[in-house]
């Protein structure tokens, strides 16, 4: 993997891959390779993956010529992320720039949290552990709250659902805010992932005043 991509998420890597397949229609993986900037190995680590996860399919257009082809799945899963992404972009904005997600927090917790959102900022928090973590929080007139985008493309096995969810649950027992926690609505998987939260933090002790769900 060279420089550039190292300093890449995996998420940035799986939404170049998968919309390079999408543009294509069908592609080569020497053409994935350079569009994705990686080495074929981690490239061959990341098509497995989405293989694995029925995003992406193997048809064999020559002899020994494979070609990947995109599936719904994975047009989903490169729809959620690019969402997700646009959401994320914009966490250092001013309440001008953060108007529309500002506007559909209230409205989808304004039956639940008796306070008005007015900005999203990005700020370091010293937990009561002393440890510091780098959150957004949305802050209210009557209070402050951890947002969290929970990526909700893939099941519960997945690796950026799992640190989601752990950063969630962290950030809520080491600081004395409340959490609020941003689902995409209308998801097949959507509920379960309500429910598998709701369980983990019911488990650990977290009182369900501490946190909300917000579905955009």
């Amino acid at each position: 993997m060279n420089t550039q991509s190292m300093h890449r998420s995996k998420i940035d890597l799986i939404e170049s891959i998968l919309k390079y397949i999408h543009d294509e229609g069908y592609a080569k993986k020497t053409h994935i390779l350079y569009a994705s900037n990686l080495n074929t190995r981690s490239l061959e680590k990341f098509l497995k993956y989405l293989i694995e996860i029925k995003a992406v399919e193997v048809v064999e257009k020559q002899k020994q010529h494979h070609s990947y082809v995109i599936t719904m799945h994975g047009r989903e899963i490169l729809r959620i992320i690019m969402k997700l992404k646009m959401l994320l972009n914009n966490r250092r904005g001013c309440v001008k720039d953060n108007r529309l997600l500002l506007s559909r927090l209230n409205k989808a917790l304004s039956s639940t949290l008796k306070d008005k959102f007015v900005d999203i900022l990005n700020k370091e928090v010293r937990g009561l552990s002393g440890l510091t973590y780098d959150l957004d929080i949305l802050k209210g007139q009557e209070g402050q709250y951890i947002l969290i985008p929970i990526a909700s493309m893939v099941d519960d096995q997945c690796r950026e659902l799992d640190s989601a969810v752990g950063k969630a649950l962290l950030s809520v027992l080491d600081t004395n805010y409340k959490c609020v926690i941003l689902l995409s609505d209308g998801e097949n998987n959507c509920a379960h992932i309500m429910n598998y939260i709701k369980n983990l933090f019911n488990k650990i002790g977290i009182d369900e005043s501490r946190y909300y769900f917000a579905l955009l």
